[in-house]
């Protein structure tokens, strides 16, 4: 209501005291002020219910009046560039700081105070706040006020302060980010204690999304490497890596995590040196523990005849033999890997084999990996984690 709508009120001199009314007109009036003084004590004191506030420069600033339980004051500081400091009448305080301590509106912003009782003040900024931005000016951040549709410059940043909780967002298009800036950028915090159906959340290891109240699940978030083209692996009885593609073959885990993992290797062999092959990774980090099912298949054509599967527990980085020995010159391997790995000290993992010996020694030397073998893990949350879910 503004002073205009005031006029159009007729209040009966026998039903409202003088004092009522002037609280009216005080509550209802619109005034512009300037803002002055450093403190409580020297701040232009505001006597409307609306007040729009000149020359805001960082440092000077209003007084409120005395706190009465019921009334709303609303501080329109129409400064842009400089925020604007309110104080609330000695002994008043405003939300839970002291008394002499001010409550600030940021630049070209608004903020409602509002009495909850007699000497206290509650107040949250209605407008966005502002940030730095480099590609922005203050003014430009605070154009979005959520009452105007469209009225965010493009391309521009908006900032809203920490612990706001934002609600009724509709039909939210991210820009499409930068080589140094992503559309959208997650804080790792702490997650609900009672998962939310429809909330997203992240705590530093893994992202959540629940569909289903108390059913939080983990996105999977994979990590893979798969061989588009053949690779000529070495003719020797050491360990080597699987993947050429990244030239290393090499991952990076993170800290105090635990990875779910998947792969499937393909190998061909020419070599007629009675061996066997063994599953293994070499860690630049440590483990809590790994632990996982190695299936193995041989056959001496390749993906056509059927052949019978050897299986094996794993429960250790270092090689493990995994398939039977074979002395033949047309040998095909595949390996299939499922399991867990838990990291305690961030660090490289290297999936890799090794044939228990040289495999070339006699006959035509060859080892290939072909293409279509992988490998995929993804982190399912710390290296303690047991269960994510509405299990009981």
């Amino acid at each position: 209501m503004g002073i205009g709508v005031l006029s159009k009120i007729t209040v009966a001199s026998s039903i409202v005291d003088l004092d009522v009314k002037k609280l009216l007109f005080k509550q209802l009036a619109v005034d512009s002020v300037t803002a002055l003084g450093t403190n409580q004590a020297t701040g232009t004191v505001l006597t409307a219910g609306k007040n729009l506030v000149l020359a805001a420069d960082g440092a000077v600033g209003v007084t409120l009046p005395v706190a009465k339980e019921g009334m709303a004051i609303t501080v329109v500081n129409t400064v842009s560039g400089q925020d604007l400091k309110v104080y609330a009448a000695s002994p008043d305080t405003i939300n839970a700081a002291a008394t002499a301590t001010a409550n600030v509106v940021a630049a070209g912003t608004d903020a409602v105070f509002h009495c909850d009782t007699i000497g206290h003040w509650y107040v949250r900024q209605t407008g966005v706040g502002t940030g730095t931005a480099t590609s922005s000016t203050t003014a430009e951040l605070n154009t979005l006020n959520g009452v105007t549709a469209g009225t965010v410059i493009a391309s521009k940043a908006i900032v809203v302060d920490a612990g706001i909780k934002a609600t009724g967002l509709l039909n939210m298009t991210y820009g499409a980010g930068t080589t140094s800036v992503a559309p959208v950028n997650y804080t790792a915090g702490t997650n609900l204690t009672s998962a939310v159906a429809g909330a997203t959340e992240y705590d530093g290891k893994v992202t959540y999304q629940t569909n289903v109240t108390s059913s939080r699940q983990v996105v999977d978030t994979e990590q893979f490497i798969c061989l588009t083209a053949n690779y000529s692996a070495s003719d020797v009885a050491t360990a080597q890596k699987v993947f050429n593609s990244p030239t290393n073959g090499t991952l990076t885990l993170a800290a105090t995590t635990s990875y779910m993992f998947e792969a499937l290797y393909m190998i061909a062999n020419t070599g007629t040196t009675s061996h066997t092959w063994g599953t293994l990774f070499t860690l630049g980090g440590s483990v809590t523990s790994i632990a996982y099912l190695a299936e193995a298949y041989t056959g001496t054509t390749s993906g056509v005849t059927i052949t019978p599967m050897s299986a094996c527990q794993v429960a250790v980085a270092t090689v493990v033999p995994v398939t039977a020995a074979s002395t033949s010159a047309t040998e095909f391997v595949s390996i299939k890997l499922r399991g867990i790995i838990r990291a305690n000290a961030a660090g490289t993992i290297i999936p890799q084999i090794q044939a228990s010996a040289q495999p070339g020694l006699s006959g035509s030397a060859g080892v290939t990996v072909l293409a279509g073998s992988f490998f995929r893990v993804w982190p399912v949350g710390s290296n303690t984690v047991a269960s994510v879910g509405n299990w009981s």
